[in-house]
């Protein structure tokens, strides 16, 4: 059974598995025997790879093996259920690091009659055994995938303290249920479930008599000036992309007004902040604010470096009281060099413009290092609905728009996608109609657009409504027609399909031939899945005939805004999506991406919040988002901009070659023409660990041969000591740039010989 779709027996499986896990838990509460202060810790670590035989569990259904320190667990038409033999009621703390979760339709820690379940239609839940029912008694998260800091092994934690139950992801608490009645009895009811397709691996199974509510820490806000003495009316940056480059002076212009009734003389501080959020500068001035008036003011800073700030006002009657206001908005300060830089089809860096203030977005990308755009719900001029929309003998072309893409330096990506009212009688797959649009499309744009996406994720139902096997269809007429109007073209089949989606995927190439596409296209991979999902990939793709390349054609990075009033409740500095350490995941996950065999990355996206209407400000949500859009609200670039920007500067021109990795240190060398540069970072647990790593100079080179360029794109001299280079080393990206022919060597062996901490 396909285990994303929630069918009418998947439903009756369900109900059978709640059964059989009520059941179970009976029997095990009968059976177990009893510990006083019961602890539990899993030793699958010292355990031989094999069919699991464990004499303190329950295995039932699916099979179980120990595998590299993991208990696995996999079925097919099963509900798998291993239950501890250990008797604990009471306080506690039942825990486990659970693998590939993300993947599987569902899968449960269960603990005394609470389960924390993960499932792919409801995201996380919060379950407690009622009689011989599972109900939800916490509200279902929809992506818990946010929270944990490696998104493909992660820590499920659950903690009952009286009649509070408590459930964690990794460090984060997610769910707190206080019940009216006393919790049902653990009974020995400790482990963990899954359902239909179960492929999932856990260790660090850890049962604790004491309650473990620590959680990772929060940031506090400022204190808020009175709200009757100054009010934000209006912000603007005068630049209109908030984007500057070297040289240039940024600044914003504000209006302000009072709520008090009569003139009001205010001590203003304008303090400029960083993104490790630093005081940069600062400036103060008094304004007199009269009762039913606004007051236009502008201020103008002169940016210390490269990267991304904001401007913070803080009003007071005097300077002893003055207080924060709020965020007024930022800009950012970027390399030149992107902007100019020509065309370059090789670049690794797409995104998504809007079609709506089209030559806006065009520029704004190519300043953060857009060499790529796709035709997709942004640029709509290839889909069929567009070229075709009211009848066959009708053709709309977009050459306006498509010249200005061509004109800003951009290559395209085009995208054959939906199907227009009067031709939904026939499948596309097999609808004359449908080849025809094809053939017409591909010579129409055959100057512009060399490169072709064939729909988008089928595997979802809201773009593709049929089978696997009938978009393989699809596909072969698709290259077919393609190739008889461009025979150069490069026709991408998988349609940005879901890494996750196995099923699909192995029965759409089962059916599809190899000749019928030149490449495949991938959407949001996983910078934690990518080592397993790239290799099998490559392997089945190789099966079929497909050699060419794979593009990631939808990528992005969860962040919080950079204006603390519009992350007011998302304050968790070891969070990834804090909009800092989004700028380490963002570059991380282009890492894993690239050295897992991915070639061309379309960041989704780059589309301005405000493109539909004005707004005197930007608006603050009753909840915080975290989002993955690049840019915040007033047309201000979110921090994974400026990374992403600083990024493209450091590796665009050069080409993936080799990873080297030394416990916690990655680092990703690419090599270019007289030139290469290493990426480096740390996998440490923790976002705010610090450390140094030593790189010893090769022979015959100096510090003068090397750069560093820092993760906002500023670059600076290496320090140097007893011959070696001494670079920071944290989760946050760095850049070692080595001038000369033997760049990539001399990366390779200092980094194969670096000195500095273990995991």
């Amino acid at each position: 059974m396909n285990p994303e779709t929630w069918s009418r027996s998947e439903k009756v499986c369900g109900r059978s598995w709640i059964a059989a896990i009520s059941v179970l838990l009976s029997v095990l509460a009968l059976a177990a025997p009893a510990h006083a202060g019961a602890v539990y810790q899993s030793d699958f670590d010292r355990q031989p790879d094999g069919p699991a035989k464990l004499e303190d569990w329950k295995l039932a259904e699916g099979k179980y093996a120990i595998e590299k320190g993991w208990l696995t667990v996999k079925s097919d038409k099963s509900n798998p259920s291993a239950m501890l033999k250990v008797k604990h009621d009471g306080d506690g703390t039942f825990r486990a690091t659970v693998r590939n979760a993300r993947s599987c339709h569902r899968t449960a820690l269960v603990a005394g009659g609470y389960a924390l379940e993960i499932n792919k239609q409801r995201g996380l839940e919060l379950q407690r055994l009622s009689g011989k029912d599972w109900k939800a008694v916490g509200t279902a998260v929809a992506a818990p995938w946010l929270y944990p800091r490696n998104t493909h092994e992660f820590e499920l934690r659950l903690v009952r303290v009286g009649r509070k139950v408590s459930g964690f992801v990794d460090d984060k608490k997610l769910f707190e249920h206080e019940d009216a009645e006393p919790p049902p009895p653990a009974g020995g009811g400790y482990g963990f479930t899954g359902g239909w397709g179960t492929d999932v691996a856990w260790r660090g199974v850890q049962l604790s008599a004491e309650p473990d509510l620590s959680e990772w820490p929060y940031e506090s806000l400022p204190k808020a000036a009175p709200r009757d003495l100054v009010e934000v009316a209006w912000v603007r940056c005068p630049s209109g992309d908030g984007l500057y480059f070297d040289g240039e002076k940024p600044g914003l212009k504000f209006r302000l007004r009072t709520a008090r009734q009569e003139p009001t003389e205010v001590k203003l501080r304008l303090r400029l902040i960083d993104v490790r959020q630093q005081e940069a500068a600062r400036e103060s001035r008094s304004v007199t604010l009269a009762p039913g008036k606004e007051q236009e003011l502008a201020v103008e800073f002169e940016p210390p470096r490269r990267g991304c700030f904001k401007v913070a006002l803080d009003a007071g009657l005097g300077d002893a009281d003055s207080a924060w206001v709020e965020d007024l908005g930022g800009f950012t300060v970027v390399s030149r060099r992107l902007f100019d830089a020509p065309r370059d089809e090789k670049s690794p860096f797409g995104g998504h413009m809007d079609g709506i203030n089209l030559a806006w977005h065009l520029a704004v990308g190519k300043k953060l290092g857009i060499q790529w755009a796709r035709c997709h719900n942004m640029m709509q001029w290839t889909w069929w609905t567009q070229v075709q929309p009211k009848g066959p003998d009708e053709w709309v072309w977009g050459d306006k728009a498509q010249k200005q893409v061509d004109d800003a330096k951009l290559a395209t990506l085009g995208q054959f996608l939906y199907q227009p009212k009067w031709a939904a009688e026939a499948k596309p797959g097999k609808s004359e109609a449908f080849a025809r649009y094809v053939g017409k499309t591909v010579e129409h744009y055959r100057g512009s657009i060399r490169h072709w996406e064939v729909w988008n994720e089928p595997h979802y139902s809201g773009f593709w409504t049929g089978t696997p096997e009938e978009y393989a269809e699809l596909l072969a007429v698709t290259c077919r027609e393609a190739k008889k109007s461009d025979p150069e073209c490069l026709v991408l089949g998988g349609g940005g399909l879901d890494p996750r989606s196995p099923v699909w995927l192995k029965r759409f190439l089962a059916a599809a031939d190899g000749k019928t596409m030149d490449g495949f296209s991938i959407h949001y991979l996983e910078p934690d899945f990518a080592a397993e999902f790239m290799p099998e990939l490559r392997r089945e793709l190789a099966a079929k005939g497909v050699s060419g390349p794979i593009w990631n054609s939808e990528e992005c990075v969860w962040s919080t805004s950079f204006f603390d009033q519009l992350r007011k409740d998302r304050l968790e500095p070891e969070a990834r999506y804090h909009f800092r350490n989004a700028c380490y995941e963002l570059v991380r996950t282009y890492m894993e991406n690239l050295a897992g065999g991915v070639e061309r990355i379309f960041y989704y996206e780059q589309a301005d919040p405000w493109r539909f209407r004005e707004f005197p400000k930007p608006r603050v949500p009753e909840r915080s988002e975290v989002t993955a859009t690049m840019w915040d609200e007033g047309r201000m670039l979110r921090p994974i901009g400026a990374a992403h920007a600083a990024m493209a500067l450091a590796i665009e021109g050069r080409t993936y070659r080799t990873r080297v990795t030394a416990g916690a240190l990655q680092a990703f060398v690419f090599e270019g023409e007289g030139s290469a540069v290493a990426v480096q970072y740390a996998t440490f647990r923790s976002f705010a660990r610090r450390e140094a790593v030593r790189l010893k100079l090769p022979d015959g080179q100096g510090a003068g041969d090397f750069t560093v360029i820092d993760f906002m794109g500023n670059e600076t001299a290496p320090v140097v000591e007893n011959g070696r280079l001494v670079l920071p080393l944290s989760r946050e990206p760095v850049y070692l740039v080595c001038k000369g022919a033997g760049g990539r060597q001399a990366l390779q062996a200092m980094y194969e010989g670096a000195e500095g901490p273990k995991p």
